[in-house]
């Protein structure tokens, strides 16, 4: 799809338009505005020797015209990215939230503190996956999570982030998706998070 321009300019349409159709929709159910997560798991191709041909514009100019749609319907956006990328990439691209696994690459995103700092600066905001959406979650706690999710904190303070400001624009999430995991995982990933949440708040 993506070598022919037709197809490729087709794919964007029909996700500007199921965005749309979704934004719609769950405004009628929501008192705050829509958040709407692009699942963009090629990004973590991006640099690979698969994919040397594209660019961050070719990149960009993929997820403009949704961006522009999201916000047109006054939402959020946000990106969720199922392995490590290169998150300038990402940020650059103008969405309002980053999700990604921080369970297994909670540590990549301080090395980006430029980035970051203009992303804060613009309003956004870190959806951190740290819970894990695989078999690793039957070895987890909050409290392990927790010391996981403050490594990364601690690398971000390092480059000058203040720790109010880091816990302000977080939010936490699953790693990814869990829909190919047994029910009591899938559980067990939504009792941890709850956990987590409830563990840093108190």
């Amino acid at each position: 799809i993506y070598d022919d321009p037709n197809l490729r300019d087709a794919s964007k349409k029909l996700l500007l338009r199921k965005t749309q159709w979704q934004i719609r929709r769950f405004k009628k159910f929501s008192e705050g505005p829509v958040i709407v997560f692009i699942e963009e798991p090629i990004l973590s191709a991006y640099g690979s020797s698969a994919y040397v041909g594209i660019t961050e514009k070719d990149v960009c100019e993929i997820l403009r015209e949704p961006l522009e749609a999201i916000k047109a319907e006054s939402a959020i956006s946000a990106v969720h990215v199922c392995g490590n990328s290169d998150w300038g990439v990402a940020i650059r691209s103008g969405i309002d939230i980053l999700n990604f696994d921080a369970y297994e690459f909670g540590y990549s995103i301080a090395l980006y503190a430029d980035d970051m700092k203009e992303f804060f600066d613009r309003g956004g905001n870190i959806a951190w996956g740290i819970v894990p959406t695989s078999e690793d979650v039957r070895g987890e706690s909050a409290d392990s999570l927790a010391k996981r999710l403050n490594d990364s904190f601690r690398r971000l303070k390092q480059k000058g982030f203040s720790e109010s400001l880091i816990e302000e624009r977080s939010l936490l999430t699953p790693a990814c998706g869990a829909g190919s995991l047994s029910a009591d995982d899938t559980r067990r990933v939504f009792e941890l998070l709850c956990e987590l949440r409830e563990r840093l708040t108190s």
